[in-house]
C-alpha cells in the first residue's frame, strides 16, 4: 500500500480495508506486515525466518476493519503486508482512506479465493481385500477448478507411511512451490495404499510394487490428454510404483522423471553402477 505524503500527513487520516462487490462465496483474508516489499520470504531463509516472527494484525471480510495508522509509512514509502487467505471467494479487497469519518479516496484489487484441492487433481488406489491394490483409480478425487495456462504436467507419487492428510500436504506443497516458481501447468498426485507405522515398511513395499499398474493406466491416461507432457516426481518408496509403472510401458511416456531419495537400488536401472557404500552391496 502507498499512500502519497501530502494524505498521509493529514490530521484525522485513518485506514480501513474491506472487501466489496463479492461476486461468490465470502472471502476473507488474514493480515500480516511484511518485512519487504520483495517475495524474498519465499526463497530466503533469513528473510523468512524474519517473516514468520511477524503475528496477523487483523482480518479482513465484508465489513470494514481499521489497519492502525502505524503501518502506513510516510515520505511516499511503499508499506508492505503479506495477505493470507482465509476463506473463498472473490471480490474486490478494498483499502478506504477516510479524514475525520469521511471517504476521501479508495482502491480496490480483485481476489479471487479458492481452496487448495481446487488447485491440483489427486488420484486415489485403494486395494479390494489384503495387499491386492487395484489396477485403477477411480479419477481424480478433487473438485478441481483451476484452468493452468499451459499443458506441462507435474505428477507427484509419496512414499511410503503416509497418512491420507500427509500425501495431501506433500502435494499441495509441490504445488505450492512450483507456483511461486512461476510454473503455470498442472500439478496431480498419485496415491497409493502404503500402509502407516514404523513396522510396515516391507509390507508397504508390496502394495508399492503392486500399485505400478495402477500408476501405470494414470500415466498413459494422462498422457492421452497431454502428449509428452508428463512429468512424475516420486519421492522414497514412490520410486518403487514408479519403477514397476515404467517397466510395464513398451515406450517412452514420461518427459521427465525426477526420483528424489529413492527407496530404489539403482542397479534396477543400470547394473553397472558401482556400490554406493563400500561396505554394503547394492
Amino acid at each position: 500500500i502507498k499512500v502519497d505524503d501530502t494524505t498521509a500527513n493529514l490530521s484525522g487520516i485513518a485506514y480501513f480495508l474491506k472487501f466489496e462487490n463479492v461476486s461468490s462465496g465470502s472471502p476473507s483474508v488474514n493480515i500480516f506486515e511484511a518485512v519487504g516489499e520483495s517475495s524474498a520470504y519465499l526463497s530466503d531463509t533469513s528473510v523468512a525466518a524474519q517473516q514468520i516472527q511477524k503475528t496477523k494484525l487483523i482480518t479482513v471480510g465484508t465489513a470494514e476493519v481499521q489497519l492502525p495508522n502505524q503501518y502506513i509509512k510516510t515520505g511516499d514509502q511503499v508499506s508492505p503486508f503479506v495477505l493470507e487467505g482465509k476463506t473463498a471467494g472473490k471480490g474486490d479487497l478494498t483499502i478506504i482512506v477516510k479524514k475525520d469519518g469521511n471517504e476521501v479516496c479508495k482502491k480496490a484489487v480483485t481476489l479471487d479465493l479458492r481452496p487448495i484441492p481446487a488447485f491440483y487433481e489427486k488420484y486415489v488406489v485403494t486395494v479390494s481385500t489384503g495387499d491386492d491394490v487395484n489396477t485403477t483409480d477411480g479419477g481424480n478425487a478433487n473438485s478441481t477448478t483451476y484452468t493452468p495456462e499451459t499443458d506441462e504436467y507435474v505428477l507427484h507419487v509419496h512414499g511410503w507411511n503416509m497418512a491420507d492428510w500427509e500425501k495431501n500436504r506433500w502435494t499441495e506443497t509441490v504445488f505450492k512451490r512450483l507456483w511461486w516458481q512461476r510454473y503455470k501447468g498442472h500439478v496431480g498426485g498419485f496415491q497409493w495404499p502404503t500402509y502407516t507405522g514404523s513396522l510396515t515398511y516391507d509390507a508397504s513395499e508390496i502394495r508399492a510394487w503392486r500399485s505400478g499398474q495402477a500408476l501405470n493406466n494414470r500415466i498413459t491416461s494422462l498422457n492421452a490428454s497431454y502428449s509428452g507432457q508428463v512429468r512424475v516426481l516420486a519421492h522414497s518408496m514412490g520410486n518403487v510404483v514408479m519403477g514397476e509403472a515404467l517397466r510395464l510401458f513398451s515406450s517412452s511416456v514420461v518427459h521427465t522423471y525426477i526420483a528424489a531419495q529413492a527407496a530404489i537400488p539403482a542397479h534396477c536401472y543400470d547394473n553397472t553402477i558401482v556400490n554406493y557404500w563400500t561396505s554394503f552391496t547394492t
